[in-house]
């Protein structure tokens, strides 16, 4: 790659980088993709022009985001939306609207990720691109979730639900049913939180997904938790952590442990105001 940039042959760097994206992305490589993605980026330009240097800029910004270089990663996405804009590939806009929105989202700069994802949400809209207009509006869901906008939140995560289901995209439509569910936990609507969780979980188990299911479980003994339905989400969360011991994630083993002791922690304190209430009534009684 940097052999290729440096020899002249920048048509060549370009044309790795992006056949190697996808394998290290897929592979988790994201140091290697920083590199590969760095290298084309100085190539790019002249080799394949404005539209293929944003392209290079969005893969570079997606891996700059896994690693957490977050500041740099930003710069990479606007910089893509500018050269989108300019040549005025609206759809190319968008994705890298939305790709903004997220990197935003993660330094906690809602109100501007907000924004980014309603412009994308929007023009995949203009193109009837449901696909990308149903993960814009899903990722937009969560960032009005965080900045506790809860109705536009359920409004967001709803309408992407009902285009993964037209669409017929089963792990979409398990991925917003479930984003919806804690959305809904947000206002207390614990009945349909609940039953959201419940067909996410049973979605992902449909479709072989056991990670999946396992963050569903642990956001359904989360809701059953809030409804005060301990010993349903005991059982939630310790099919979760089975899950995630077998599938030997660390963190969500850890996530889903501490979730199971608390259950456990308040099924007892409820228990023990019970017997206290009875031994109350005992007492006045003359028992």
């Amino acid at each position: 790659m940097s052999l290729a940039a440096a020899s002249g042959r920048a048509d060549i760097a370009v044309s790795l980088a992006s056949s190697l994206a996808g394998f290290l992305e897929w592979r988790r490589h994201f140091d290697d993709m920083i590199t590969t993605g760095q290298a084309a980026a100085d190539s790019a330009k002249q080799a394949c022009g404005q539209h293929g240097e944003a392209m290079v800029l969005t893969t570079l910004g997606l891996a700059l985001r896994e690693v957490r270089r977050f500041d740099e990663a930003t710069t990479a996405h606007q910089q893509a939306v500018a050269i989108f804009t300019e040549l005025g590939e609206r759809h190319g806009q968008a994705m890298a609207l939305d790709n903004l929105g997220t990197t935003l989202h993660r330094v906690r700069r809602f109100d501007e990720a907000i924004t980014a994802h309603q412009q994308a949400a929007a023009i995949f809209a203009e193109f009837a691109d449901w696909y990308r207009e149903a993960k814009a509006l899903t990722n937009l869901g969560l960032a009005l979730r965080d900045l506790r906008r809860f109705d536009e939140a359920i409004t967001a995560h709803q309408h992407g639900l009902a285009l993964f289901t037209e669409l017929g995209d089963r792990h979409g439509e398990a991925m917003a049913m479930g984003n919806l569910g804690v959305a809904l936990e947000e206002v207390r609507r614990f009945d349909e939180a609940i039953t959201a969780h419940q067909q996410a979980a049973a979605l992902f188990t449909e479709l072989g997904d056991r990670h999946g299911e396992a963050g569903a479980l642990n956001n359904l003994g989360n809701a059953l938790q809030r409804a005060r339905r301990f010993d349903e989400a005991i059982t939630a969360h310790q099919h979760g952590l089975a899950l995630f011991t077998e599938l030997g994630d660390r963190h969500g083993e850890a996530m889903a442990m501490g979730n199971l002791v608390r259950a456990r922690v308040r099924r007892m304190r409820r228990v023990w105001r019970v017997l206290g209430r009875k031994s109350r009534r005992s007492t006045a009684n003359g028992g």
